[in-house]
């Protein structure tokens, strides 16, 4: 089962199917912390830092083109330097296209919102939004201005805040307290509604003007599974991947005037999801490896049920952490990069385009807990699984640290793409003394290489 990261949320909206845009792209490198894309309004929105309290909204559009800077929000001095954020998108359709931050501080004192049309001027800021309460479901950008999805002891809400400083309605989750994640897009937002026993028993669309349910969707065969992930069009169809408590996943979907989520595809490790039509975006295990990544695929009807089409498969990823769809073109983040593509066939591939982001792409698993270093010739192992490079293999240096950042060991070597293989860092006596009877006191350094010398490191435990 993949879960989503329980961050702050973002949804696509309308994107022009430019010919620039048949294929991948990536837009730019950014922040483990950073948030985006989101598809608004004819144009990719991301974000990145601009230093120690500042954030930087950009756009693009569709197609390709310049990048312009839509927004340079600051926190105030009382919420110190900025920690994190995220980014939502506005629904497709006829609601205009907008952006919304959320700004977090390294004091307490809750989050700041900043919010506005792609064109500008910034029409909505609120101060202090979590205090007293957590925002634990999602940050969205809806047709008129922000909405917060948070909680309190015993309640869940949406919290719709309008542009221009108007007075704020809160809309209460159905079914009593919850946390379970929503959806928004356009005037509309998807709650689901759980059972008795804790299982879905349907989804509901409200309206995000008058708080009235215009739609509800029985859950049908998902009626024991918990949720991962929720997704909503403008025009009310909805998706969701859930799990079934065993470890089996479900890809559901059902359609604006269909009654009854619809089973599309059973497997594992299904997460975001995103739908558009007949049509489902979401991020799924790719299987190829162990450790495995993930892949964002865009699937169709089938000629059998359970047997969908698959119109666009992305290049394999460590993670994804955001997804956007609009029907016409996909756009999502990992670790490392952000990118956009036309979501048909011929745009599939599987290598990260050139442009400004690393290509290669790597997923390790650590043997935490496991019987530790031998004692004769002792080493720790680690396993890395080359996702993807540009060449035929990936470059990859691992150091092995103690907990004090104190260095144990090291090792490199070029792990064939697609495939994994166990490498072993070698210990001295002291180092394997400082590493723990069972490796749990060992933290990873891992570095990755492009053939032309670009090279980014993430940590492993």
């Amino acid at each position: 089962m993949r879960h989503p990261i329980a961050a702050l949320a973002f949804v696509a909206v309308l994107v022009s199917a430019a010919p620039a845009a048949a294929q991948v792209r990536a837009l730019a490198e950014r922040e483990e912390s950073g948030a985006g894309p989101a598809l608004a309004g004819g144009s990719v929105v991301w974000s990145e830092r601009a230093g120690r309290v500042a954030l930087r909204v950009q756009a693009q559009a569709g197609g390709g083109g310049p990048t312009s800077v839509v927004a340079r929000p600051r926190l105030p001095k009382s919420a110190g330097t900025l920690a994190s954020w995220s980014l939502a998108g506005s629904g497709a359709g006829p609601a205009p296209g907008r952006f919304a931050v959320a700004l977090s501080g390294s004091r307490p004192g809750g989050l700041q919102l900043v919010g506005g049309p792609l064109g500008g001027p910034v029409d909505l800021v609120a101060e202090r939004v979590a205090s007293g309460r957590s925002v634990f479901g999602g940050l969205f950008a809806s047709a008129t201005g922000a909405v917060t999805f948070e909680g309190r002891p015993g309640r869940t809400r949406l919290v719709v805040r309008p542009a221009g400083g108007q007075v704020t309605r809160a809309i209460p989750a159905p079914g009593g307290p919850q946390r379970t994640p929503a959806a928004v897009a356009g005037d509309l937002a998807a709650l689901p509604v759980l059972g008795r026993r804790g299982g879905l028993a349907a989804v509901e669309v409200i309206d995000l003007q008058s708080g009235a349910v215009v739609r509800r969707v029985d859950a049908g065969r998902l009626r024991t599974f918990s949720v991962i992930a929720l997704g909503l069009a403008p025009d009310g169809g909805v998706a969701i991947t859930a799990e079934d408590g065993a470890g089996g996943d479900v890809v559901a979907s059902a359609p604006a005037g269909v009654p009854r989520l619809g089973v599309l595809l059973v497997g594992d490790q299904f997460g975001l999801v995103q739908p558009a039509g007949d049509r489902v975006a979401l991020v799924r295990g790719d299987p190829r490896t162990d450790p495995a990544g993930d892949r964002v695929v865009v699937l169709g009807p089938g000629s059998r049920p359970q047997r969908p089409r698959v119109v666009f498969r992305g290049p394999p990823t460590s993670f994804v952490d955001g997804l956007s769809y609009d029907g016409t073109s996909v756009a999502w983040g990992s670790k490392g990069c952000q990118l956009v593509a036309h979501a048909v066939r011929g745009s599939s591939r599987s290598t990260v385009p050139r442009g400004p982001c690393l290509r290669t792409e790597v997923a390790v698993g650590t043997y935490v807990g496991a019987d530790g270093p031998r004692r004769e010739k002792p080493r720790l192992p680690i396993d890395v699984a080359c996702l993807t490079a540009p060449d035929r293999a990936c470059r990859v240096t691992v150091r092995a640290l103690d907990f004090k950042g104190r260095r144990l060991g090291r090792t490199a070597a070029r792990v064939r793409r697609g495939r994994a293989r166990t490498l072993f860092v070698g210990l001295g006596r002291q180092a394997a003394k400082r590493a723990g009877p069972d490796g749990s006191r060992v933290q990873y350094r891992v570095r990755v290489s492009d053939p032309s010398g670009r090279s980014r490191t993430f940590s492993a435990f």
